[in-house]
């Protein structure tokens, strides 16, 4: 959450950055993102060159994406940049 304060503070609220890591950094992210404790972290899979998109705001944190393995991803990188909120109704998988 503060590197992401730090690059929104430097390059503005919509900035996209990427983490790339070995699975249990990306599953610790996605843990404190769903407001998991940090000792289940281990409980969530991450597949070697998966895909994982987690979009911090100041006061919540939502994952779109958790362990994609396919291009779906890119989909989903282009809704979130085009949204400002948090999809309503809980939207999956919309086009």
């Amino acid at each position: 959450r503060e590197w992401d304060a730090q690059l929104s503070a430097e390059h503005g609220s919509e900035v996209i950055w990427a983490a790339v890591s070995h699975g249990d950094v990306i599953k610790a992210i996605c843990a404190d993102a769903l407001s998991l404790p940090l000792r289940n972290f281990q409980r969530i899979s991450i597949e070697p060159s998966s895909v994982s998109l987690v979009q911090y705001r100041s006061e919540s944190a939502q994952v779109h994406k958790l362990n994609d393995t396919g291009f779906q991803w890119v989909q989903a990188l282009n809704k979130i940049a085009q949204s400002k909120e948090a999809t309503v109704g809980g939207e999956v998988n919309a086009q």
